[in-house]
């Protein structure tokens, strides 16, 4: 077993084969961030604090860690790249690609100058859409994460609090620490701090909202709900949040473009009924011109797994207690009649389901959690229905119990219907958020 010792920045001059360059933040939660060389090329290096956290927190603080490289590996080039991940000296670390501008932050405090604040917004947007699309909601959005690289581009950063959609976030001690912090308080939706809510669903309006403010800042200058330099302003500020008691735009600035009024609005509004509910619906309403203009900029992995005959139908764990752990379902469907039952994995048990999902420290998934059906009807393509629970016996009687916490699939609820499943759609079971593609 690997021995864990801290580590000095002062005196660190390698992790593995990467020369340290210098320090780059000590600030950011349990992480410290240097920039590193390797073979003519720098990188941000991300090493985890794990000295400091106890023993009894460390699983759950390494699992985040690394769900923040995870995100890191989504495409696009508003999200700062990952590239790989290791251990020095017992902390985990992953290295990132380097942006050199500095921070949104930076930006506001007039140490670097950027262009349209449109084609920010559209940009940063564009980053968080293809987050959801994954499944993942960044949860800690706010200027200090959106670094600044090369021609302008915004690329979001620092994912290590983010949450899947729809998971339960159970472990209270770190979103604490992060919530102690003002800069982050003043972001964050009140359903955050709304202790009957804040460990329940994670939503794309969580974003959003944070979206909103962080706009809202970025052309005033100004929190929307006031000014937080005390206990007191955070007290004062979050009940200003719940009522919606904020100053208009046009106190602090010049409005010229009146879709900011509107977006900063339903952006920031405590309800997240009220909210723009998506990335896509904020876009098509206020920016559907300004993503045309941009979308040469985005970067696509041009491999088609449907031109590769080793490729299978599958679910892969995204996040969660076996994360890269994939079902092939054509392989698992048992015999003739063309059902798969998922479940949580009972290890007294471990033939109850065909797909048994592993969850150590929660217990929301059901041991009769959902059923995948097969369709093959005659000339038409296979399909995949997933339903909430299963066919199954009680006190003596059989019929059809749903799940205790239900599903959802790309941040939709599941109704008693189901639904079919299309290439991309991210499952989610308690803690566990799983994706149907070809593997």
């Amino acid at each position: 077993m690997q021995t864990l010792d801290r580590v000095d920045l002062e005196t660190l001059s390698n992790i593995d084969n990467y020369n340290i360059v210098k320090t780059i933040s000590t600030e950011g939660g349990f992480g410290d961030v240097v920039l590193g060389e390797k073979d003519g090329e720098e990188y941000a290096i991300k090493i985890l604090r794990l000295w400091e956290i106890h023993p009894d927190e460390r699983k759950s603080v390494t699992s985040r860690f690394y769900r923040e490289f995870e995100a890191g590996s989504i495409v696009s080039p508003y999200l700062v790249k990952s590239f790989e991940c290791g251990s020095y000296k017992g902390n985990p670390y992953h290295a990132m690609e380097f942006v050199p501008h500095g921070s949104l932050r930076d930006v506001m405090e007039g140490k670097t100058v950027l262009g349209n604040p449109i084609l920010l917004a559209v940009q940063i947007l564009l980053g968080l859409q293809e987050l959801h699309k994954n499944g993942v909601v960044h949860r800690d959005l706010k200027p200090e994460n959106v670094l600044i690289a090369n021609d302008q581009i915004p690329k979001l950063t620092d994912f290590g609090i983010s949450g899947f959609m729809y998971s339960r976030e159970t472990k209270t001690n770190w979103m604490g620490r992060v919530k102690e912090m003002f800069g982050t308080i003043a972001y964050a939706p009140p359903e955050q701090f709304d202790q009957y809510k804040a460990f329940t669903a994670m939503r794309p309006t969580i974003d959003i909202f944070s979206f909103g403010v962080m706009i809202y800042e970025y052309l005033t200058g100004h929190y929307p709900f006031g000014d937080i330099e005390s206990a007191e302003d955070v007290i004062l500020y979050k009940n200003r949040m719940k009522k919606k008691e904020y100053s208009p735009l046009s106190k602090y600035i010049n409005v010229t473009d009146d879709r900011w009024i509107d977006i900063v609005d339903r952006c920031i509004d405590p309800e997240i009924k009220n909210r723009f509910q998506s990335i896509e619906e904020l876009i098509s309403i206020h920016f559907s011109s300004e993503e045309e203009q941009v979308s040469e900029l985005l970067v696509k992995e041009h491999i088609s797994v449907v031109h590769n005959i080793n490729a299978q139908l599958g679910l892969m764990i995204m996040n969660g207690d076996e994360p890269k752990k994939t079902y092939h379902i054509e392989q698992l469907i048992n015999g003739n009649n063309g059902l798969l039952t998922l479940g949580f994995f009972n290890s007294s048990f471990p033939n109850q389901n065909n797909i048994g999902i592993k969850e150590l420290s929660t217990s929301y998934i059901s041991s009769f959690h959902a059923t995948l059906e097969k369709h093959a009807d005659a000339g038409s393509p296979t399909r995949w229905l997933l339903r909430d629970g299963q066919w199954r016996q009680m006190q003596d009687e059989w019929g059809w119990h749903n799940s205790t916490n239900g599903i959802y699939i790309n941040s939709q609820k599941l109704n008693a219907e189901g639904a079919f499943l299309n290439i991309g759609d991210i499952i989610t079971l308690g803690d566990t958020t799983l994706k149907f593609d070809y593997y």
